[in-house]
């Protein structure tokens, strides 16, 4: 019989006197994956960091995890530092965590694979290219010289996955390897960890709150609740009734041939891949973006004056992302060639759409197809170069700054990271309370009962008023974000993967909590998305794009069905 690559035995992890993980026992053979899944807090992150000896100085562990023959808990750091990399690797979820922003993503395969292989710098460097060509990185020598910010997000996942695999480890744990991406890139990347995990003869352990990843590449699946596992079987998957598609309602928001442009070369390097925007970071002043530009401030109308310079660089430009390469943006290399070999790309080319009052309009499809290039252009983020956004009967495409700024509070957004969202120097109630005092209707005597009330409206307890985004969970942030957008008396809010990042059952409470406040405010979402299982439930309509064109518009269930049917995965675009 072949001896498991890991086995775990009456693990128990405890931080303080809270015992957050209890009585886990699993084991791992070789070529086998197994799917650790669990709502948030039910501790399948911290099994993960025990296997890796990655816990917190204030946890303790106690019971035995053994990889490859070594005792994992209790181990030094030499011990570690030995058996990482030979025999345990590990794939985050944002694999800038992994990879060094100052260092090239070549250099520093090189350095691991030297460190674990004991071989000089040029053998290393040749086989830091070869682990990237492996991993299916085009004109791999090239790209080894560039940055991980050059690099889009499923790049930088492969990159990780070159780093991880290079030295033929024996164990993978992959925490949330894909949660940050599209589904057609999400596919991409688990094709190629499971393709590296059978070539390498290794078992891994997937952690994921994803039913379609369980369904298609899970061995075995270990559900955790309270710290404990539960039955050795795969969840079920929640019924999803698709909504009914409106009737003659009123129209809120009239798109028409909207095409946005871009000149990359005219952008300012952090402006084009999205440097100092991820959590923590502040954000930027209005006179630190560049023309045509708006920052965060903008979003909720802030007083002062910035002329849109309608021939700027970013007045026509591509999706940016969000620095964690889900933005529709490539955000690599290949991007800077191309602006320097024509005049402009079309990030958006001729869309055209309408949302009526109370409607939900779904917009998927895959990275760089132009979703959030569109969202953009709709909340006059960019200037597009043609066509008309109509908002309530206005074109804001003609207005000026100040012009616009009376209407921006009537739509706002939603945007994907919950954290990277809320500035970490305010708490949740002062979040909340910024778009009052910004817009001018900050009232000392009624302002912090009208916070209490968009807590209460978002199902926040108003004891969280005084926590900064830290000291909250990723759904909690996310309604504190809602609770924000919803501040300023909005008819329409853009959502923009709002739940991406959440877990299987903080994403349903969301779209719950959205649907309930659509119903009660009569509000309209132009919905960004690519899991089609949320769309069915969620939206009323959706509109497919590939290559900046909607290829196809229709009701839910009938555009949902043709989807799937095209497709070999089940929720995949």
């Amino acid at each position: 019989m072949t001896a498991a690559i890991l086995e775990v035995r009456d693990l128990h992890v405890a931080i303080g006197r809270t015992e957050a993980v209890r009585d886990i026992s699993f084991s791992i053979d070789p070529g086998e994956t197994v799917a650790l899944v669990g709502a948030s807090g039910a501790g399948k992150s911290l099994t993960a960091k025990a296997v890796l000896g990655l816990l917190p100085p204030a946890a303790h562990a106690s019971g035995s995890a053994v990889v490859d023959g070594t005792e994992i808990l209790g181990a030094s750091r030499s011990e570690l530092g030995a058996l990482r990399g030979r025999a345990l690797a590990y794939v985050p979820q944002d694999a800038l965590t992994v990879l060094s922003p100052v260092h090239r993503v070549g250099d520093q395969i090189a350095g691991a694979i030297a460190s674990v292989r004991g071989i000089g710098k040029e053998a290393a460097r040749r086989a830091a290219v070869n682990a990237l060509d492996t991993v299916g990185i085009p004109d791999p020598a090239a790209r080894a010289r560039d940055f991980p910010h050059q690099f889009s997000g499923g790049m930088r996942q492969r990159a990780v996955i070159a780093l991880a695999t290079a030295a033929s480890p024996r164990l993978i744990v992959a925490d949330e390897p894909t949660t940050a991406l599209d589904v057609r890139t999400r596919t991409q990347i688990l094709d190629l960890l499971r393709d590296r995990c059978t070539a390498m003869g290794a078992g891994m352990l997937i952690i994921t709150h994803d039913l379609a990843v369980v369904d298609e590449y899970a061995d075995r699946v270990l559900a955790m609740a309270d710290g404990r596992l539960l039955d050795d079987t795969a969840p079920e998957r929640p019924d999803v009734s698709p909504r009914t598609p409106l009737g003659d309602a009123p129209s809120l928001l009239e798109v028409r041939d909207l095409t946005v442009e871009y000149h990359m070369s005219h952008v300012p390097l952090h402006h084009r891949f999205g440097l100092g925007r991820g959590r923590g970071a502040s954000v930027p002043r209005r006179d630190d973006a560049p023309a045509g530009q708006h920052t965060e401030s903008d979003l909720v109308g802030e007083a002062g004056r910035t002329d849109v310079d309608r021939e700027g660089a970013l007045g026509r430009s591509a999706d940016r992302g969000n620095g964690n390469g889900n933005g529709n943006g490539n955000g690599n290399g290949n991007a800077l060639s191309r602006s320097r070999r024509r005049s402009a790309s079309r990030a958006v080319d001729g869309v055209s759409f309408e949302i009526a009052a109370g409607e939900t309009l779904a917009l998927v499809g895959p990275s760089g197809s132009g979703k959030s290039s569109t969202a953009a252009a709709v909340l006059r983020l960019l200037q597009p170069a043609s066509g008309t956004v109509r908002f309530e009967g206005t074109d804001l495409t003609r207005m000026t700054d100040r012009e616009l700024r009376p209407l921006r509070r009537r739509f706002q957004p939603v945007l994907q990271d919950p954290y990277g969202s809320l500035s970490p120097r305010l708490s949740a109630g002062e979040a909340v309370a910024e778009p009052l005092r910004v817009q001018r209707r900050w009232d000392p005597a009624t302002g912090p009962s009208k916070v209490r009330e968009l807590f209460a409206l978002t199902g926040l307890d108003p004891e969280l008023t005084d926590r900064r985004p830290h000291e909250l969970s990723g759904g909690q942030c996310q309604r504190v974000n809602i609770a924000r957008a919803l501040a300023s008396e909005p008819r329409l809010l853009v959502l923009d993967e709002p739940t991406s990042a959440l877990d299987a059952p903080l994403r349903r409470e969301i779209f719950e909590l959205l649907i309930g406040l659509q119903d009660r405010l009569s509000l309209s979402y132009l919905f960004i998305c690519h899991d089609l299982e949320a769309v069915r439930g969620f939206a009323h309509r959706v509109a497919v794009m590939e290559r900046g064109k909607i290829v196809r518009c229709g009701p839910t269930q009938e555009v949902c069905d043709e989807l799937m049917g095209q497709s070999s995965a089940p929720a995949e675009v």
